[in-house]
């Protein structure tokens, strides 16, 4: 049987522009990797009877999952500082973890074993004086020594980036997460809005928070 070539042309096309919609990316695919990163941080004080008692930065991210989901997505948020007791200082560390569904983009929380700071080789995960799971779905909530933590977030604070590990299992490779401190905002075209004030209005608490457990 011969075709003709108005056929031919035909089928060519459609399988040209089969292979077109193939090749294309997912828009699900497109919109994570915009946002993929640091989304947003925000400078959050606790006060208690009009007394300031607690500084921290909130933080939200979109991250891969390679150590546990095979580099599924994650959306990971939290918060860190130094909060008082007692004329006591500590250290403390959020991390809220839910893992997402491209599918229909649900969000599972999945509160993680362990949680930690990173500043080079070197880590604070031995200083851990306590932590448990809080009221909020998928966070564990972490409480460390003084000491090198402190000076770990003040060095984040000067360079601009948090690093952070977090695990879904007691033992395994723990999943990285970089926080960049100056993001405030994530517009829906991935495009970040940057500022130094979550930074200064961080380390203006924290002078203050000393000042008054003297």
């Amino acid at each position: 049987m011969k075709i003709g070539i108005a056929t031919t042309t035909t089928l060519a096309c459609a399988v040209l522009s089969g292979a077109t919609l193939a090749q294309q990316p997912n828009p699900i695919d497109i919109a994570l990797a915009r946002m993929e990163g640091t989304t947003s941080v925000s400078y959050s004080p606790t006060f208690s009877n009009g007394k300031i008692i607690g500084c921290g930065i909130e933080f939200n991210a979109v991250v891969r999952d390679w150590a546990f989901r095979k580099g599924e997505y994650d959306k990971v948020s939290g918060s860190f500082g130094i909060m008082t007791a007692n004329q006591n200082i500590a250290p403390v560390l959020k991390v809220v973890v839910h893992e997402l569904d491209r599918g229909d983009f649900s969000l599972k929380p999945v509160p993680p074993k362990k949680a930690y700071v990173i500043s080079g080789n070197r880590s604070n995960f031995d200083k851990l004086v306590s932590s448990y799971n809080s009221d909020t779905p998928g966070a564990l909530f972490s409480v460390f020594q003084l000491e090198p933590t402190v000076k770990m977030y003040a060095d984040a604070l000067g360079s601009g980036t948090l690093s952070i590990r977090y695990g879904k299992s007691a033992s395994g490779i723990d999943a990285p997460l970089r926080i960049d401190l100056r993001v405030v905002e994530t517009q829906d075209s991935g495009n970040r809005v940057r500022s130094d004030k979550p930074i200064e209005e961080m380390f203006g608490c924290i002078s203050d928070l000393f000042k008054s457990v003297r």
